[in-house]
């Protein structure tokens, strides 16, 4: 009970402080929870939830809750809250990076804190790192092509512009490049640094195609001569039960009459021994039968 409250707890904590910036209430309920003595020098009280951490909260709260769901629905709702939540702490971070408050600030409320993004950050890599056959994470931890591909591709995805930005910015603010120069080169090198990434993983994927063609074609060399030794066990075995049937038949045909010769001399053993005799032929004309 206690594991199933505490995630909707934390999305209640965010539902109210969401609220009291919507609704205009002033309750601070975050600073109840985490109060401070001195009053900060800053323009932003200390303590002070932002609107976009509280938004966070709810989601994540709510992923939490519902971690343990499992619908048929592919993602599940928990990844994708979970999704939204690494989001809004993604744009923080990057928008610490490049100094830019409106990817980390709504309107003239509390910005969301470094630190506060941070942690959002890593819950949600925990959540997905906790839950590795569902949603996301079982597609990119498979070992098939689309999984390999992600597994390459998204933290490419996500560093290399993140990086360059950064890097672009730093050149910029010293005065080595222009605005428009420093845009041009971002762009540049990031095709560059991508269309390296997609040469090199086709390339391997080229690879393991080639491995698997060759795989295919030994596949069916071994089917085919798999087949055409089926074949003749086939053949040879008709053509030797053919050959044992008619010898069979005839020995057959013998016993019966030495059986029948026998019967006026009355000799109970030599009956039972022609009997004998008899009935395993005509079970071992009955399995040459079921070769024909």
């Amino acid at each position: 009970i206690l594991c199933s409250s505490l995630p909707l707890l934390v999305a209640v904590i965010g539902a109210i402080k969401l609220a009291s910036y919507l609704l205009g209430w002033g309750f601070h309920f975050d600073q109840l929870l985490f109060p401070y003595r001195q009053t900060p020098a800053g323009p932003f009280p200390m303590g002070e939830m932002a609107p976009n951490t509280a938004i966070s909260l709810v989601l994540c709260g709510l992923a939490l809750a519902l971690a343990d769901w499992r619908p048929r629905i592919n993602p599940p709702p928990a990844h994708l809250l979970m999704v939204a939540t690494g989001f809004i702490a993604l744009l923080a971070l990057v928008g610490y990076t490049y100094r830019v408050l409106v990817l980390y600030w709504l309107g003239s409320e509390t910005p969301m804190s470094l630190d506060s993004a941070l942690a959002l950050g890593l819950v949600s890599i925990g959540f997905f790192a906790a839950q590795p056959d569902r949603g996301f994470m079982r597609l990119v931890l498979s070992r098939t092509t689309g999984g390999t591909v992600s597994r390459r591709l998204l933290p490419a995805a996500i560093l290399v512009p993140w990086v360059l930005g950064a890097l672009v910015l730093l050149a910029e603010k010293a005065g080595y490049v222009g605005i428009e120069f420093g845009l041009s080169l971002f762009a540049v090198v990031t095709m560059l640094v991508f269309t390296w990434l997609i040469w090199w993983h086709a390339r391997l994927l080229h690879g393991v195609d080639l491995e698997r063609a060759n795989a295919a074609a030994c596949l069916r060399q071994s089917s085919a001569e798999l087949q055409r030794s089926n074949t003749e066990l086939q053949q040879f075995a008709y053509v030797a039960s053919h050959d044992l049937f008619e010898p069979l038949r005839m020995i057959t045909s013998y016993l019966q009459l030495l059986q029948e010769r026998q019967a006026v001399h009355r000799d109970p053993q030599a009956q039972e021994f022609i009997g004998f005799a008899i009935d395993g032929a005509k079970r071992m004309l009955a399995l040459i039968q079921g070769l024909l």
